[in-house]
């Protein structure tokens, strides 16, 4: 009986070891992060870097005071809704029908299309909205994060169809 209960014990702690192990990393990358936010910028760049430090907001103040933080973040908004918005719309249909005519090979290229480097898109891209007199406005915007959101779309309701 000692011998069953000492290795439930044993495996507990296992088990709470390596939930440890594997949260510690993202978690201290998060910590980072805030404590990067909280310094001054000489303290950012020391080395060796500065775990007890005086906090300071000074850096939160620079970003909404100099910067038009929330004009930025209404454009990220409106491109996010709107190409998830054509996503869903162009890619719930293609799904169905790759997985309800059992299209494989259609699928793959899609997958293919998902792994392509998206750097590989820029110049063309630049020439067809230069072309069209699309640079800098929304609709160049969507449509180049639908390289990254309809292939993403698609692929994740096949599965589900």
């Amino acid at each position: 009986m000692t011998a069953a209960r000492t290795s439930k014990t044993v495996r507990s702690i296992l088990f709470y070891a390596g939930a440890i192990a594997l949260c510690a990393p993202p978690l201290f990358v998060f910590i980072w992060m805030i404590m990067t936010g909280l310094k001054t910028g000489v303290q950012n760049i020391s080395y060796p870097p500065e775990f007890i430090f005086l906090p300071t907001l000074e850096n939160f103040r620079a970003v909404f005071q100099q910067y038009n933080f929330f004009r930025y973040l209404m454009n990220s908004l409106i491109i996010a809704t709107l190409a998830t918005a054509v996503s869903l719309i162009l890619g719930l249909p293609a799904a169905y029908s790759i997985a309800k005519y059992r299209q494989g090979k259609i699928g793959v290229l899609i997958l293919i299309a998902r792994m392509t480097p998206f750097v590989s898109y820029l110049l063309p891209w630049y020439i067809i909205f230069r072309y069209l007199k699309l640079i800098d406005t929304y609709t160049a915007l969507t449509i180049t994060h639908l390289i990254i959101t309809m292939p993403m779309v698609i692929w994740l309701m096949v599965s589900f169809f």
